[in-house]
């Protein structure tokens, strides 16, 4: 599945850069097909961490769509900085980092991705895999909100 085009990335980081850090050496020139790969590998890299936690695809609701976006744009910029010591900078790296560390969480079952459907509660379409990745010594517990809390009880 394709999280991230050529547009998202234009649009985040602008046509300007990514036209920098995708050209060839030679001509200068902005390279499609390396900007298309990057977005692959980013989708690619993003559907191994999420396997660890869902079954593939995804029934992706508007916010989980946002969100794989910029994790798949950071990842993809990425992808394409790394080919050029020079396009390399602090900034790509760090929101490199991130990406890799909210993925890091979602497949260790820490945070989630925003489903189709979902209300804002846990629900079991947001926590299950395909029961063949279930490990079968895997607790899982669903439940209400708190009901008691620090600014609940305050001034009891």
């Amino acid at each position: 599945m394709t999280y991230a085009v050529e547009a998202d990335l234009d649009l985040v980081w602008g046509a300007e850069t990514v036209t920098l850090m995708s050209a060839d050496p030679e001509s200068r020139r902005r390279n499609n097909a390396r900007i298309s790969e990057a977005c692959a590998g980013a989708a690619a890299i993003i559907d191994g961490y999420l396997a660890r936690r869902y079954a593939l695809p995804l029934p992706l609701g508007n916010e989980g769509r946002a969100v794989l976006r910029q994790i798949a744009v950071d990842i993809a910029v990425w992808r394409l900085a790394s080919t050029n010591a020079a396009s390399m900078t602090e900034a790509i790296g760090k929101r490199y980092e991130e990406a890799k560390g909210f993925l890091d969480k979602v497949s260790e079952g820490k945070t989630a991705i925003p489903l189709a459907g979902q209300d804002g509660a846990v629900t079991e379409a947001a926590a299950a895999t395909s029961d063949a990745d279930a490990s079968p010594n895997e607790a899982r517990m669903f439940s209400a909100e708190r009901v008691f809390t620090r600014d609940r009880m305050r001034g009891l």
